[in-house]
């Protein structure tokens, strides 16, 4: 058992398993942002009409999970939400579900860098 073990050890690089875990982190927090994405495209104070519009929901959703993650940190999702501006109660039950789903991924590929 020990000669497996120490083969393995052998083909199995560190800086793989560091770069296969930051990879699935990015991949979280890529969802992250689509989901955020989703609601700026659904934001009715940006102009759909303006030239920059496709930069604008970038910018915002880009804005919203940045200050999201910082404010989860210390607080729950629901409350993590409020304090960026975004009421629970104005979200589809679904995409709160999701949004669940997508940070329990991110925790969990976070917990392992």
């Amino acid at each position: 058992m020990k000669k497996h073990f120490e083969e393995w050890n052998k083909s199995v690089d560190n800086s793989k398993v560091v770069n296969l875990n930051r990879y699935a982190l990015n991949k979280a927090a890529e969802e992250l942002y689509e989901w955020f994405e989703y609601l700026a495209f659904q934001d009715m104070s940006l102009d759909n009409e303006a030239e920059d519009y496709e930069q604008q929901v970038e910018e915002r959703a880009n804005y919203f999970k940045f200050a999201f993650l910082e404010v989860n940190e210390k607080a729950s999702i629901t409350m993590s939400l409020e304090v960026i501006g975004i009421p629970q109660r104005y979200l589809d039950p679904d995409a709160l579900e999701s949004l669940y789903r997508i940070m329990a991924i991110y925790n969990e590929r976070k917990a392992l860098l």
